[in-house]
């Protein structure tokens, strides 16, 4: 590999991350209510309530807010871990394309 190439993939990389970190923002700024709701539940430790407002995210938008805080994202680790345990993922939102 030469060192053209090798810049090139490394500027493929850096578009994709700020296409994701730009993404990451968007949701998060959509998502505020939600997001401020799920931290108040999770400050309550009202489980249930967690996992009806994350499980009613759309699975791509969630994907994007799960991002580790070291990463931009808008939960703590241990608030990452809470929600993950909470988190129902249907076979459709593995497979979007599927059809049911």
């Amino acid at each position: 590999m030469n060192i053209n190439q090798l810049r090139d993939r490394e500027v493929l990389h850096l578009k994709n991350t700020l296409k994701r970190s730009v993404r990451l923002c968007k949701a998060i700024w959509e998502e505020r209510d939600t997001i401020s709701a799920i931290k108040e539940a999770l400050d309550a430790e009202d489980l249930i309530y967690v996992g009806q407002l994350w499980n009613e995210l759309d699975y791509s938008v969630q994907k994007l807010l799960i991002t580790a805080p070291s990463k931009g994202g808008v939960f703590t680790t241990e608030e990452r871990k809470i929600v993950t345990s909470v988190w129902e993922v249907s076979e459709q939102d593995l497979n979007p394309t599927t059809d049911r």
